[in-house]
């Protein structure tokens, strides 16, 4: 102690401690004064034990009022060390801390069954019975941690970077996984799914492509897909079908995820369900309260069986959501089955689009039915009253993804036929209904999510409903550039609500920056070919057909997919394949000219001509396929003159067939040619019609001859 601060000899050590006591006392006792609400001044001194004595009667203290501070200090302590106990637990979720014990874990599981659609298939219940057992293993522990972390509300370091939370937990959960591949089992399928969640939120590729993968393999390698195919596979006990029920929903989980990738990346679906024997998931309160609620007593009557749409309770909401992903993934499947084939599309294309299409309405229903407590707008699906019971609840939240994915299916079975590939009258015909329905479907979804984030928390492990969003900003897109269209104003307004809503969860999800991306792109890829266009709208009227209002002139560019990031890649390339079919100038170059009809044909030039028909049918412009027979039917079926500025070409030995005995000059028949191919026909053919005649002779008797390049053949020198 420095000599220049003493202790006065006439005081005692303890008694100046003591002192200084009673000076911090005072201090924290006027704070809480100023919180109670009964409590009468007085000076308190505290014993050693830790309760309270008068000092001065005089004040008018009570025995009650000592006993009313006693209870604020001790509140007030509580209050310190909650806060203090959840910074800390926040902290160490954030940071990745791994020596969790299952007090933790239950937190995290509490904040799940509020806000994630994992509480479908985890059920507290369970897990309290298995960590009691010590059977829950680890990797199952770090997977749910890691997702549930990202739940808690007023994060203090990850408070920007949402994704990133948890990441420490998910990495430690795959090394686990990725070190023990040759025992599959159940709960390693459930943290696997977990985990792809977290992977698709960071944008990891690979990991998701990998634990996708691995949850199907085990899932056949147990046989998930046909447990329930036998009618003796029966429960005897609460506990066996609680296990079995786990079960199941873990396989209807699996399924979902597979459904929402084949949906990000333009893929069929890994799981058929031909293949699938599994009963959907029922009893809910079942599942979550066999414990808890003791009413619930075991009857091997009463346990459920295989139940239809006429026998779910109103609680029973994931079977909603399985069955609302079943009608989602075939209509996806319907859409990127078919995109590969536009050209070549299957004799029953339109009985399976009006089956899918029939399927989709039929769900449509029995939602409306089930859901008529609810008092729910018909068109709108929106609750026609905001009762705060129905929300705090959440009893609404399943209904409200429910009914942005059947939309989403509608829109799906309906795009296909937005994309220009064929030239039919009827088919422009189907285009034009097409784009009003999707149309409407976007603005309904975009209003739904509008509502929604008004009225709840968004439950950001649905990826898909972000998906959704992605397709609705990239069908406005193209309505956008029509004035004259008579819910202008709710497409503007949709429109921009997709770009709101991407930047407001970029915190949470990474891939929103790509999905944000990819609406752009295809803005200007429409606007680029509005401009490439222009000049050849007026060569094909029958386009009008397809269109919605009288301003509605421009192609729709709509990729033959469900997924708006498919060729994002090679989009700076001309041979990109999403430019097939948005230019116009690349259509002589497939096969959408076959499909042109031939009503609406050019007229046929006034240069006629007489020779053999094959002849007649040579491809002479170097912009269309050079083979014969594809040439004859590019002649035959469309009808179509085709005007090139292209040079000559010079063809090269070629074979093909000619009937035996056919007459090689038929003056019975005229062919058409472009108006242009007299100045350039010189370069090709320059032999006599008596030359000719003499060739025609020589081949006479055989079914097979060749043209060589040097044979040449003027058709307008008799014309001349």
């Amino acid at each position: 102690m420095p000599a220049s601060i003493q202790i006065l000899p006439d005081i005692d050590n303890i008694e100046l401690c003591t002192r200084i006591s009673l000076v911090n006392q005072k201090v924290k006792h006027s704070k809480l004064l100023k919180k109670a609400k009964h409590f009468t001044p007085a000076k308190l001194a505290e014993k050693k034990d830790g309760s309270y004595k008068s000092k001065a009667s005089k004040i008018g203290e009570t025995p009650n009022d000592i006993k009313n501070y006693t209870k604020d200090k001790k509140r007030y302590c509580d209050k310190i060390n909650t806060e203090i106990n959840l910074l800390l637990s926040k902290s160490a979720l954030e940071f990745g801390y791994l020596d969790i014990d299952d007090d933790l874990v239950i937190q995290v599981i509490d904040k799940i069954l509020q806000e994630s659609f994992l509480s479908f298939v985890l059920s507290r219940d369970y897990v309290l019975f298995r960590l009691k057992n010590n059977s829950l293993p680890l990797h199952m522990k770090y997977s749910i941690i890691a997702v549930g972390s990202k739940l808690f509300e007023n994060h203090v370091f990850f408070n920007n970077h949402l994704y990133m939370c948890g990441t420490v937990y998910a990495d430690k959960a795959f090394e686990i996984l990725s070190n023990d591949l040759g025992h599959p089992c159940i709960d390693k399928i459930f943290s696997a799914l977990i985990l792809v969640g977290h992977y698709e939120a960071v944008s990891s590729l690979t990991r998701t492509l990998f634990l996708t993968d691995l949850s199907i393999k085990y899932a056949y390698l147990l046989k998930m897909n046909i447990m329930d195919a036998s009618k003796y596979n029966v429960s005897k006990s609460n506990d066996d079908w609680i296990s079995l029920e786990y079960k199941r929903r873990v396989w209807w989980f699996l399924y979902l995820k597979c459904v929402a990738f084949g949906i990000t990346f333009g893929s069929t679906n890994k799981i058929s369900l031909k293949d699938v024997a599994v009963n959907l998931p029922s009893k809910d309160y079942l599942y979550h309260n066999y414990v808890t609620d003791p009413s619930l007593k075991f009857n091997k009557d009463n346990l459920p069986h295989n139940i239809d749409d006429n026998e779910i309770e109103k609680s029973d909401r994931f079977y909603l959501l399985v069955k609302a992903y079943i009608t989602l993934g075939i209509s996806s499947d319907f859409l990127n089955s078919t995109r590969i084939k536009l050209s070549n599309l299957p004799d029953n294309y339109h009985l399976k689009k009006s089956h899918v299409k029939e399927r989709i309405l039929k769900f449509e229903d029995f939602l409306r039915s089930h859901n008529s407590y609810l008092e729910l707008d018909q068109n709108t699906s929106l609750p026609k009253k905001s009762s705060s019971e129905l929300f705090i609840s959440n009893r609404y939240l399943i209904c409200y993804v429910v009914s942005i994915m059947t939309r989403l299916a509608t829109i799906f079975v309906n795009m296909l036929d937005i994309v220009p590939y064929s030239l039919d009258p009827k088919q422009l015909h189907r285009s034009k209904v097409a784009k009003s329905i999707c149309i409407d479907k976007a603005i309904e979804i975009m209003t739904l999510i509008k509502w929604s984030m008004s009225s709840f928390k968004l439950v950001l492990d649905n990826i898909t409903v972000f998906y959704a969003a992605n397709i609705c900003g990239v069908i406005l897109t193209n309505p956008l550039k029509i004035p004259d269209h008579p819910k202008a104003q709710k497409i503007r307004e949709s429109f921009k609500y997709v770009f709101v809503l991407f930047k407001k969860h970029e915190t949470c999800l990474t891939f929103l920056y790509e999905l944000e991306s990819s609406v752009r792109v295809s803005d200007q890829i429409f606007q680029k070919s509005i401009d490439a266009n222009k000049n050849f709208l007026k060569l094909f009227p029958e386009l009008k057909i397809s269109q919605i209002t009288k301003q509605d002139t421009n192609l729709w560019f709509v990729k033959p997919t469900s997924s708006a990031l498919a060729y994002l890649c090679c989009s700076v390339s001309i041979n990109s394949p999403i430019y097939k079919y948005i230019f116009i100038q690349n259509w002589f170059k497939n096969e959408v000219i076959k499909t042109r009809s031939p009503e609406y044909s050019m007229p046929n030039p006034v240069h006629k001509f007489t020779c053999s028909e094959r002849i007649a049918f040579l491809d002479l412009s170097s912009n269309l396929k050079s083979n014969l027979s594809e040439a004859n039917d590019l002649y035959k079926n469309s009808n179509l003159t085709i005007k090139t500025p292209y040079p000559p070409v010079n063809y090269l030995d070629m074979t093909y067939s000619l009937p035996k005995n056919q007459i090689l000059a038929s003056a019975s028949q005229s062919y058409s040619y472009p108006r242009n191919l007299k100045e350039n026909s010189h370069n090709y053919y320059s032999s006599s019609n008596s030359q000719f005649s003499s060739l025609k002779n020589s081949f006479s008797n055989t079914s097979q001859f060749t043209i060589q390049h040097n044979l040449q053949y003027d058709p307008y020198k008799n014309l001349q």
